[in-house]
């Protein structure tokens, strides 16, 4: 058997995001919702009782389907889908009356797995502190998986005519409709009430747009680390990276940027050293299947083996108070700021987190673009959004700040286009096009609603593309120092940051302010 360090494909990691897991940090680097390091299922604040296991509790809310979705928004047919969803009232009482009128906390879906259950009841790694909030104001909490995500599936697999109908616009019209669907279903909800979206990553981004698209529907928004301006190259991603290897307050230093930076830049030089024993060797160490041995001097098959051990780093999932050996970049820093060669600190590092394993490393560019060719892989879905929406394409660009292996370069933009091609026959001057056309649709950091609340985090490597400043009084915006993906909205633990725990009681007042109509300047902590 072999292995893809950190991600589902070795080719995607490099680019960041798509939800979330294998065999070292539970998450592909290319999707935005890596939070596998930070997730405990349990529930936020007071509200899980001591010893309860909420992922078995009985009287959990069922699944629910909203079966008048529409397929196509934006054609000619009526054709409808089933979209999935969750409900807990625990809170809510629409005859009673309240301090804050009715509230409805929507958890917006996005690019990760099928909802569970406890989505509703826990929130989840996207929308905890959302729980919490609903306990406190009355809320009725809603939970609306993403078409072509989990169970919601408009059409029957990911081939490429089938996706023709995936995309965030087309989400943006299912949340209009389902929000109806939502006020004719649940007795005594007014059309009046106030909606607030809530989603961290990708949802985060879903959840600002719905504010921004539909403000009479939607009536504020808390936007946990949403990359909203999105590009083709995002050489931003690797160079908050290096940044989060600096950084003091999570364990970081220059000294551990600087020996990291050293020993990939040794890997690259074996690899262009054109010496088949040197490479042979390294291909030895590091376990390299045998099939995929003789292919290594291959370009592509050089990036899928430099970009595996991107997956060692907790790029977007670092938790300084995590248990496990080399499981934030304190403790990665630690190992390699020892009086050792780098090369044998990050040998060493590869096998802590890779004991155990028999499994070989495969680097076979062939197989991934044969695997991601396939209509049943669920990989497609996102990447295809990626293509013809995003972008994101994390690269390693000499010139950079990227720690990684810039030489030789094959952390290249043009080899994530290559995908965009092979898998979805989309080019690169497309993928261009399409990237500027969503900037232009949604605002990307010009973005100009009110009521919406952008959170990021100093080591998130998505804040690159995140809203940092605001010049719009209707805004507000927080950089959580030392913090990750979008950490805050993850479950309640005694171990968190205390810059964590500050923006969870800044959201909590600022989602205060909107429900009651205060000024922003007049909310305080």
């Amino acid at each position: 058997m072999s292995i893809r360090i950190g991600t589902r494909s070795a080719a995607l990691l490099a680019a960041a995001l798509l939800a979330m897991a294998a065999c070292l940090r539970g998450a592909s680097a290319f999707s935005l919702s890596q939070d596998v390091g930070f997730v405990r299922d349990q529930v936020s604040g007071a509200r899980q009782p001591a010893g309860l296991d909420v992922s078995e509790a009985e009287d959990l809310p069922p699944e629910q389907w909203f079966t008048e979705q529409i397929v196509d928004h934006f054609g000619d047919s009526d054709e409808t889908w089933s979209q999935r969803y969750f409900v807990n009232d625990t809170f809510f009482e629409p005859y009673a009356p309240s301090d804050y009128g009715q509230v409805v906390f929507l958890c917006v879906g996005g690019e990760g797995p099928a909802f569970q259950p406890t989505v509703v009841v826990t929130g989840g790694p996207h929308c905890a502190w959302m729980i919490h909030l609903a306990e406190k104001f009355g809320a009725l909490v809603v939970a609306v998986e993403h078409r072509f995500y989990g169970k919601s599936m408009p059409r029957p697999d990911f081939s490429t005519e089938s996706l023709e109908v995936h995309g965030s616009r087309q989400a943006q019209e299912d949340l209009r409709l389902f929000r109806n669907h939502i006020t004719n279903v649940t007795g005594g909800l007014h059309e009046s009430a106030k909606w607030v979206t809530f989603g961290g990553s990708y949802p985060g981004m879903m959840a600002a747009w719905a504010r921004e698209l539909y403000p009479e529907l939607f009536h504020a928004s808390v936007s946990s680390s949403a990359p909203v301006e999105a590009v083709v190259n995002m050489q931003g991603y690797n160079d908050v990276v290096a940044l989060s290897m600096t950084v003091a307050n999570v364990g970081g230093s220059l000294s551990c940027l600087k020996n990291i930076k050293l020993a990939f830049s040794n890997l690259g030089y074996i690899l262009q050293s054109g010496q088949p024993n040197m490479i042979q060797e390294l291909a030895n160490t590091y376990n390299v299947c045998s099939t995929n041995t003789s292919s290594i001097t291959d370009p592509m098959n050089q990036k899928m083996f430099l970009e595996s051990f991107w997956g060692l780093f907790p790029l977007q999932s670092n938790d300084p108070s995590c248990e496990g050996e080399y499981c934030n970049y304190e403790k990665i820093c630690e190992l390699f700021e020892k009086p050792v060669n780098p090369d044998k600190s990050l040998l060493a590092l590869y096998k802590a987190l890779t004991a155990g394993s028999n499994e070989c490393l495969d680097i076979s560019w062939n197989e991934m673009i044969e695997s991601m060719k396939s209509p049943d892989n669920s990989d497609r879905s996102w990447f295809y959004q990626t293509c013809k929406e995003f972008g994101f394409y994390q690269t390693c660009d000499p010139g950079t700040f990227c720690p990684f292996t810039t030489s030789p370069h094959v952390s290249t933009v043009e080899s994530y286009l290559e995908i965009c091609e092979e898998a979805f026959g989309i080019d690169g001057s497309s993928v261009a096009a399409s990237v500027a056309a969503s900037n232009a649709f949604y605002g990307g950091w010009d973005y100009n609603a009110t009521n919406v609340f952008f959170l990021n985090g100093e080591v998130d490597p998505w804040h690159a593309s995140g809203v940092l400043h605001t010049n719009n009084d209707g805004q507000r915006t927080l950089m959580v120092s030392g913090a990750s993906h979008h950490a805050w909205t993850h479950p309640v633990k005694p171990t968190d940051q205390q810059s964590v725990v500050f923006a969870r009681k800044l959201i909590e007042s600022v989602v205060k302010g909107w429900i009651t109509d205060e000024p922003s300047s007049s909310v305080e902590v």
